[in-house]
């Protein structure tokens, strides 16, 4: 329920002021909290009790206020032996003299937020605003919880200790149980600012109260929380509700009164810091509540300057700057299973025909031939001869291989990256209608919880209008997870009211972060508010709703021609994103091979070998037999599904002395060595001993 009614901050005069507190020297950035749970209270008034003041209950003030610390007697366990009960069976329009809690060391607010030395009375009533976070949390529950107390209601406030509240939470008892209603003043189009005060606190503008829960049971502990983030500006510090451990509501404070209704007091222009919270009991009294009311326990205070946290996501830019292509190629990959070598030793060494000696030393039975055995030679050698005269047959290897054959597929995907393409130049192609920049959060973000979009850019060609260029925010509507539900809300660039312009640099708002902006640029139309939205409306609007995505939008070619912008850099809620260096990436996805299987499908290879080692080994397979003809080309012949080669050794190597040791040789196929080598040894001999 949300009831429109006109009401002042600071209505009525108080009856006495509260005490000042002295101011502290300087900011700090550490967090300054305090916890109360009364136990250590006294029974009856707060009042200078623990730094609480509390005038008119301690009857110092005008008015005798129903607001005491009591012994509890079946309160829940959780209250202890003391709480402060508070009804408002005694009502007034004072602020001096109600109940304030004891204030923080470190006050909350803005910069520049007035802690009262700028007031009329010129007192500090608390210290600097050295933190930009405050909280409140306390818990109550009916002090008479079998029947409804008819027309309890009580008001707390984040306060600085003198009635210059900056929000205000309401405890009453209704018919239905106990409920929770919020109250906040909001500055509508047209805005105010310094150089118009008055469109600030004109006809348009007002307070809202809003009911946050309701139903709640008498007799059952309820927790409200409270916390204000104070921005720098106009209309955009966050005020979140919690009842129970769920938020209920986010709005703005009540800054904006301050700032431009000269009702509120000096100074005008000003925010409020906070460092307390103010009990107060005003309006209709409800005697029948004295002696009741509410029971208030463990009040905790909080002032801070939390660090943001930042979002993480997924950026999606289209058309964006990259061309991803995935090439698939399919190879045959092979694996050779070598034969056992075969190294044909020469017949012997000899010496010439007519020694007729055999090369064992002993005398030949004919005339000497050529070959060991006494028969005609062969005719086969080099031609050479040793140090004796001796001629050597340098012998021919016999290489043999099977082939096993699989296939390799490799699939790599190709990432060309040009420019980034961000414009709205035409509803056909080329021309490009749109581009935008969206940005994904992994997690549930409350629009609330929003704390920056940013972008970096410049018009190359037109300029700002149509509603473009923007961020546009979508929410999820019903907060059901239901993509059917969702729906945008538009936060304009440019020039406020008309956002047409983009290219001055006072107006185009390149770099700046729109979140929070003081002016009315946040249409809500789409979910049922204003199109000169703020970001106030914004937050009581949408608030608790979680963002779906937020995307940079560039679609506005058909209000006054082409738009094209070059976009170096955005942000949304701490996640940045910068354009892809150019250039060109391959990255393989997938490599994979089957298993390997004989094949007598045989592609040309040329044979290839390599000398391993200077000394023999038991390598291959050493024979005396008659050596095969030696094969001349560069290609292995293919017989009966393999590769054959007899390799004469004076390829190996053509110097006698040095040609002895371990080789190796492989079939090359499209210039690659495939495994596996065949080994063999060329051995030395001595005259006279055979073989190689």
């Amino acid at each position: 329920m949300r009831v429109r009614t006109r009401m002042s901050a600071c209505a009525g005069a108080a009856v006495l002021v509260a005490a000042p507190l002295i101011a502290a020297a300087g900011p700090s950035a550490s967090a300054d909290s305090t916890s109360i749970d009364f136990e250590t209270f006294a029974v009856g008034s707060p009042n200078g009790q623990a730094g609480w003041t509390a005038l008119g209950s301690a009857g110092l003030g005008g008015t005798p206020y129903d607001h005491q610390v009591v012994a509890n007697a079946g309160a829940p366990s959780s209250f202890g032996t003391r709480s402060l009960r508070i009804s408002n069976a005694v009502t007034s329009g004072a602020f001096g003299d109600q109940t304030y809690s004891s204030s923080l060391g470190e006050a909350a607010g803005e910069v520049d937020a007035d802690n009262g030395l700028l007031s009329l009375a010129a007192t500090a009533y608390s210290s600097p605003a050295s933190q930009s976070h405050f909280e409140a949390q306390w818990d109550f529950t009916s002090a008479a919880p079998d029947a409804e107390q008819v027309g309890l209601a009580v008001v707390a406030s984040p306060d600085r200790g003198d009635g210059a509240r900056m929000g205000w939470v309401q405890m009453v008892d209704t018919p239905e149980g106990l409920g929770v209603n919020v109250s906040g003043y909001r500055d509508e189009h047209p805005v105010g600012s310094a150089a118009d005060l008055g469109l600030g606190c004109g006809n348009e503008d007002n307070w809202f109260t809003t009911t946050v829960a309701a139903g709640l049971a008498r007799g059952e502990v309820h927790t409200i929380k409270v916390s204000t983030d104070f921005l720098p500006g106009a209309r955009n510090d966050v005020v979140r509700i919690w009842v129970d451990g769920t938020l209920r509501h986010v709005d703005t404070s009540w800054e904006d009164y301050y700032r431009f209704c000269t009702e509120s007091s000096p100074p005008v222009g000003l925010s409020r810091t906070v460092d307390s919270i103010l009990f107060r009991t005003a309006g209709t009294a409800a005697p029948g509540t004295a002696g009741k009311g509410f029971l208030i326990d463990n009040l905790t205070l909080l002032s801070s300057n939390p660090a943001p946290s930042d979002a993480t996501g997924t950026w999606e830019a289209v058309p964006g700057q990259s061309t991803v292509t995935t090439d698939t190629v399919t190879t045959t990959a092979y694996r050779a299973l070598p034969k056992t070598p075969v190294v044909y030793q020469d017949s012997g060494s000899y010496k010439s025909a007519a020694s007729g000696t055999k090369n064992d030393g002993s005398k030949g039975s004919g005339k000497g031939s050529g070959k060991g055995d006494g028969k005609k030679g062969s005719g086969r050698d080099d031609g050479k001869k040793d140090d004796a005269g001796t001629k050597l047959n340098p012998g021919v290897v016999a290489l043999a291989f099977d082939l096993e054959s699989s296939t390799r597929t490799v699939v790599t995907e190709t990432t060309s990256t040009g420019g980034m393409v961000f414009e709205s130049t035409g509803p056909d192609a080329p021309d490009v209608p749109y581009s935008f920049l969206s940005f994904t959060p992994d997690a549930p973000m409350r629009f609330a919880d929003l704390d920056s979009l940013v972008a970096d850019y410049d018009f190359i060609t037109g300029d700002c209008g149509g509603g473009s260029l923007r961020w546009s925010v979508t929410v999820d509507v019903g907060s059901d997870g239901d993509p059917s539900n969702d729906k945008p809300m538009y936060v304009y660039f440019g020039d406020s009211p008309n956002f047409t312009d983009c290219n001055a640099p006072t107006t185009s708002n390149s770099g700046d972060n729109l979140i929070g902006s003081s002016d009315a640029r946040f249409d809500l139309q789409n979910l049922g508010g204003p199109f000169y939205g703020t970001y106030a409306d914004a937050l009581n609007l949408i608030g608790t709703l979680n963002v779906v995505r937020a995307s940079l939008v560039v679609d506005g070619y058909w209000f006054g021609g082409p738009q094209v912008v070059t976009l170096t850099g955005a942000e949304v809620d701490g996640a940045t994103w910068v354009p892809e260096p150019e250039g060109t990436s391959q990255t393989v996805i997938s490599d994979t091979t089957s298993d390997y299987a004989p094949t007598c499908d045989l592609p040309p290879a040329r044979i290839t070998w390599e000398k391993i080692a200077s000394g023999g080994g038991p390598h291959g397979e050493q024979s005396d037999g008659k050596a095969p003809k030696a094969d001349t080309g560069p290609y292995y012949r293919i017989a009966d599904c393999s590769y054959v080669y007899n390799l004469d050794a004076r390829r190996l190597d053509g110097n006698d002395k040095t040609r002895p040791g371990t080789y190796a040789a492989w079939v090359n196929i499209d210039g690659t060595k495939v495994d596996t080598a065949s080994v063999f040894d060329i051995r030395n001999r001595s005259s006279g001993t055979g073989g190689h």
